[in-house]
């Protein structure tokens, strides 16, 4: 199974690589970032080649 390390160094300090299979979920409060974060990530996964979607 591939495995995909966060486009974010701080968070590949936090949380485990990304899998094929998994769904994450991003949560909270109103206006901190959260659409600017996946945006972001969204854009580094597709300028690498990472087959991404954006809904």
């Amino acid at each position: 199974m591939t495995e995909y390390r966060w486009p974010i160094e701080k968070l590949n300090d936090v949380l485990q690589p990304m899998r094929e299979t998994d769904l994450i979920v991003i949560g909270s409060r109103p206006s901190q970032g959260k659409t600017t974060l996946m945006l972001n990530m969204a854009y580094r996964f597709a300028r690498d080649g990472i087959k991404t979607a954006y809904t």
